[in-house]
Order: C-alpha cells, then structure tokens, then sequence
C-alpha cells in the first residue's frame, strides 16, 4: 500500500475510488491481522494484542507536523497493545492547538 498511498495523487485516486465504488483500500481495515495473547499464564485473560498492517510510515521528527505519511518504500507494520493496563493517571491538555 505504501506506493499506492503515499504520493497525493495516489491517495486522490484511492479517495474517488472508495467514493464511487466504496472498494479500495480505504474501505479495508487499518489492521488487516493480529491477535491477543497473555504475557503470564497466571493472567485469566489476554493482557496484549499484536496486530499487523499492510504499511508502513514514518515517524515525524521533531517539529514536523504528525501527519500518516507512509514510507517511499514497500513495508508492512508489526504493533503491540497493552490490553489492560494496571496503572491509572490524567492527561491535562494545555492548549487548543492540535499541533
């Protein structure tokens, strides 16, 4: 999907696609295969999930806008969740600026 998504004229060509047809790889899920697993047998359920995605993006650096960009290369992605976590906290937003 990277070479397909990352030029903007390939993600104007896969948005008109899902707009007329709904098909494409916008109509598919972001995650196309994965699991849950448990880290400690003790564990009465599954504490994880590992999921995999037919991309990969870059990752901005530091003043960049965090814009889904995907590599100028062939690449798939391999991500791991915490399910349930233990600990407990706040986020304070500080300002109305999305960037």
């Amino acid at each position: 999907l990277n070479q397909i998504l990352r030029p903007w004229w390939g993600k104007l060509l896969v948005g008109m696609q899902y707009i007329l047809t709904r098909s494409g790889p916008l109509s598919l899920s972001m995650n196309h295969g994965g699991g849950f697993f448990r880290t400690d047998p003790a564990f009465s359920r599954p504490n994880m999930q590992l999921y995999f995605q037919a991309f990969s993006t870059l990752i901005p650096k530091n003043g960049e806008r965090p814009i889904l960009t995907p590599d100028p290369w062939p690449g798939f992605s391999i991500g791991l969740s915490n399910c349930r976590p233990s600990s407990r906290g706040e986020i304070m937003i500080r300002s109305k600026n999305p960037l």
